[in-house]
């Protein structure tokens, strides 16, 4: 898969210690990479700009979905973007090319999510448990983790500008209820 037709997202506040290492992973896979600094006190801003990144800067907090809002839609600007992504820090980047190719490969599929226990469900605990089986009762969907790590289609990003993300909830309750096909990768 040509890195050039996948941008990858990330919304960042006070990611400082970290974003560094984060998106020098990222980019040696990704050359399109768009950082959203969600009002960052910190240095995060500083280290996002010691690398070829993208960097969008909203000067005040809004809150993690409008700064994934806001990066999806700059990235659609960009006619060469297919596919887009959205790292959560927690888990290893690694995955992220293996999660693109199995979208790629599957032209059925519009997402790809992150899940710790795609492989083994029964390793969640029961608090967990409890919140995604409530998540799937609510979003209509069969999920085993809740990740921020994601792959999915242009079609399927153009869905999201149309709706008013206020959680991470909402973007599955997009995938229930419009019937977007989906499947699970292990992290």
């Amino acid at each position: 898969m040509s890195g050039s037709e996948v941008a990858v997202v990330i919304p960042v506040h006070n990611n400082g210690k970290t974003i560094g290492g984060i998106l020098q992973q990222v980019l040696a896979e990704f050359p399109l990479v768009v950082c959203v600094d969600d009002g960052s006190t910190d240095e995060s801003v500083a280290e996002i700009e010691k690398t070829s990144a993208g960097l969008i800067k909203i000067p005040t907090r809004h809150g993690y979905s409008s700064a994934l809002q806001t990066g999806i839609e700059f990235a659609l600007q960009n006619p060469r973007v297919r596919y887009l992504a959205t790292v959560d820090e927690r888990y290893d980047l690694r995955n992220l090319p293996e999660m693109l190719d199995k979208l790629k490969d599957d032209e059925d599929l519009d997402i790809v999510l992150g899940s710790r226990f795609a492989r083994h469900p029964n390793e969640r605990d029961l608090i967990m448990k409890a919140v995604t089986w409530f998540v799937n009762y609510r979003t209509k969907t069969k999920l085993t983790d809740l990740t921020r790590m994601r792959v999915f289609t242009r079609e399927f990003g153009e869905s999201l500008l149309s709706a008013n993300l206020g959680a991470d909830l909402e973007i599955l309750e997009k995938i229930g209820a419009n019937k977007w096909r989906y499947t699970e990768s292990q992290l």
